[in-house]
């Protein structure tokens, strides 16, 4: 039973229930949602820092259980559950239906809660709000603001509406069981958004203005609410005084103010908005079957429908699933999968070839990634290499860079790991048959985009030439050269290579990836481009094929980012908006050219 929730607090967990519900639901808030009681209490005596009366969220109409109001020297009970009524009914002949003067006393307390808890005044309504951030991108307020950020994640902690977690492991002391538990975390810290290679994809401006972002910008785009409930624990808890909302939209609004001159409809004008909005807009199975997927920034609801229906949430979304669904549908729990051979590629990087315990087939298709699971130590989003078929082994390349790989490497073949997956979107190599393929991979790039290099061998006369430019910073870094030496006695396949520094024996190119393009023969009208390296490859890459003629949606990119849960909720692999675990990892260039975290 979660006792004296107030108001604001119960449109948050409203919130989180559409969260937790949208997509894959998530099995273990569910569980717990469905066995808690909330009993919500109005407030009597407002914080330092509330400004829920500006967020439409200082009087719950629903989301409660039992809703208590103080009226004088005793308190008008609200029942609106069956489990509400149950605890109602043990209180017997002392719980007496309410007089028509108590309910007109209760108006009066909401109707003074709704001015008094307004500690602060937000200038931009909250419907404005992602209209204000569009515009406001890369104004100089992040950086001027982030100076002072300590980066500690306190503002993340006390927010009822944020929900980023870790997932972690403990080992039992008889080394043979544990438990995975899930542990807040927060997207203010440094490491929250960094990969295992080292990478930081946000540095301390970012990471202020992405938590901002996130709440008035981002949520609204995806669920239709702003994750905003305006309860001040942020201003609160900041000793920096630096994460108070209202400041900062107001602050934004001074340097903005022809945002609120500007119609809703021109919203997707903005280049931000474009992409954010194609990309939320792509329906896969269940929200194509559901017609669950709200529709983006038109959809935020107006202060007044905010405050009547306390979230303005689609009810349908939220549903929970049975206790006994739920049980049998735990996407966190991993399968078993058996090492059946592993090798050295290079002193970094080691091949895997792994066989689930079920026998099934993995399923994959070409571009996506598993998550490798070593209990005790953690997980690891690692790209299948293999090409998509019927047999029930599937392979992987592995990389040295963490905890995860470094204990994988001590494994040996008959040994068994965790393997949950395939996620993210692939490569349409359905839609791509009778172009022209050309793969530009960088170092450990290849290993993804192999995937479907087997896939066109494969189907040879369905697709016209292959063309394969690959990049490795040096010769002893050139993985799988066995097979790309019987790639290029394949007809119709070109294979090109260069490394960036010459150190060894080396006969070939030196330069980077793009000093092979001019020699690929790009057809611009028939050639589809997959590409995947590391991220200061991109910018180079792309510039150059759009320099072709090339068209942006036939230019596919594999992102690289901090896949933890898979399924969309825990928030690490977010580049601005866009789940890159779900919606991505491959994306055409027309879907993220417009996303400033996408190629940076």
């Amino acid at each position: 039973m979660l006792l004296g929730l107030h108001p604001y607090d119960v449109a948050a967990i409203r919130q989180m229930d559409e969260v937790f519900a949208r997509g894959v639901p998530d099995p273990h808030y569910q569980r717990r949602r469905s066995l808690a009681t909330l009993v919500a209490c109005d407030v009597e005596t407002p914080s330092s820092h509330v400004f829920a009366g500006a967020m439409g969220t200082a009087v719950a109409r629903e989301g409660y259980d039992l809703l208590l109001t103080r009226i004088g020297r005793t308190y008008l009970v609200e029942s609106r559950t069956a489990k509400a009524d149950g605890l109602l009914a043990l209180f017997g002949d002392d719980a007496l239906d309410a007089p028509p003067a108590d309910l007109r006393r209760r108006e009066a307390v909401w109707r003074r809660n709704r001015q008094g808890l307004r500690q602060h005044e937000l200038d931009c309504p909250p419907e404005a709000l992602p209209r204000l951030l569009l515009a406001s991108y890369n104004d100089e307020l992040w950086q001027e603001r982030s100076e002072l950020c300590l980066s500690c994640g306190a503002c993340n902690l006390v927010c009822p509406t944020c929900y980023c977690f870790d997932v972690q492991d403990v080992v039992d002391w008889d080394l043979k069981s544990g438990r995975r538990f899930r542990l807040c975390d927060s997207c203010m810290l440094q490491d929250f958004a960094k990969v295992a290679g080292g990478h930081q994809f946000r540095l301390r401006r970012d990471r202020y203005r992405h938590r901002f972002y996130r709440k008035g910008l981002y949520m609204p785009e995806r669920f239709g609410f702003v994750a905003c409930v305006g309860c001040g624990r942020c201003i609160d808890s900041c000793i920096a005084g630096v994460a108070s909302p209202v400041d900062v939209y107001n602050a934004l609004l001074e340097r903005h103010p022809e945002v609120l001159e500007e119609p809703v409809e021109g919203l997707g004008k903005r280049s931000l908005g474009q992409a954010l909005e194609a990309l939320l807009g792509r329906e896969g199975p269940e929200e194509a079957a559901t017609g669950a997927r709200d529709r983006a920034l038109t959809t935020t609801p107006t202060l007044a429908e905010a405050e009547e229906s306390t979230a303005a949430l689609p009810q349908a979304a939220t549903a929970m699933l049975p206790l006994e669904q739920l049980a049998a549908r735990d996407p966190y729990v991993p399968e078993r999968a058996t090492i059946v051979e592993m090798r050295p590629l290079t002193q970094s990087e080691t091949f895997y070839r792994l066989r689930l315990a079920s026998g099934h087939p993995l399923g994959h298709q070409s571009g996506q990634f598993v998550q490798i699971s070593l209990m005790g130590i953690g997980e690891a989003p690692i790209s299948v290499s293999s090409g998509p078929g019927q047999e029930t082994a599937f392979e992987i390349v592995v990389r040295r860079v963490g905890n995860v790989t470094e204990a994988l490497e001590r494994l040996r073949p008959g040994d068994t790991v965790g393997v949950r997956g395939p996620y993210g979107t692939a490569f349409p190599m359905a839609d791509l048959r009778g172009k022209d393929i050309l793969v530009v991979a960088g170092g450990i790039g290849i290993v993804p985009v192999r995937s479907a290099i087997k896939e066109v061998l494969r189907h040879r006369g369905d697709y016209g030439r292959l063309t394969i430019a690959y990049g490795m910073r040096a010769p002893q870094d050139r993985l799988f050269g066995d097979e790309i030496e019987l790639w290029r006695q394949e007809p119709g396949v070109t294979v090109l290579e260069t490394v960036d520094h010459l150190e060894g024996l080396w006969h070939g190119q030196v330069g980077p990836v793009t000093t092979l393009l001019p020699g690929c023969g790009i057809d611009p009208g028939r050639t589809a481009a997959l590409v995947c390296g590391p991220p200061v490859m991109y910018r180079y890459v792309l510039s150059d094929l759009i320099a072709t003629g090339m068209r942006p949606e036939d230019i596919y990119v594999s992102l690289e980012r901090k896949m933890k849960c898979g399924i969309g909720k825990c928030g690490h692999c977010q580049i601005n908006g866009v789940y890159v675990c779900q919606e991505g990892p491959v994306f055409t260039y027309a879907q993220v050219r417009n996303l400033p975290e996408a190629l940076q």
